[in-house]
């Protein structure tokens, strides 16, 4: 059974030229978009995703930073040092959401200019 998977996964392109005619691989298929709209949409998804698991966690050690303070316990960094994470992963979200289309129009330029 492995053996017919493997073969299924590293000679997948084999099987598929054994079996197709060779007109379906002229086709030039083109994006949807352009190179810079997919980059915004990842970098748009990617920030509400790295929000949307950083957010309850920074809640939860925020309300255990205050309980601690209440109780005059916050002295120790332990204490900090996750909401200090917590918030840069919330503000690097909030980077890639608000300047996507800046980053975006940068990474197309770049690998633009590499192609040339």
């Amino acid at each position: 059974m492995l053996a017919f998977a493997a073969l299924f996964i590293f000679k997948s392109r084999a099987i598929v030229r054994k079996i197709c005619k060779p007109d379906d691989f002229e086709e030039n298929a083109k994006l949807f978009a352009e190179r810079n709209i997919v980059y915004e949409i990842a970098l748009t998804l990617m920030g509400l995703i790295v929000i949307i698991w950083s957010l309850p966690e920074f809640i939860v050690n925020f309300r255990y930073y205050l309980q601690m303070t209440e109780f005059h316990m916050a002295q120790d960094r332990s204490l900090t040092t996750p909401l200090i994470i917590g918030g840069l992963k919330i503000a690097v979200g909030l980077i890639a959401i608000f300047y996507a289309r800046s980053i975006s129009l940068f990474l197309a330029k770049s690998s633009s200019a590499e192609k040339s």
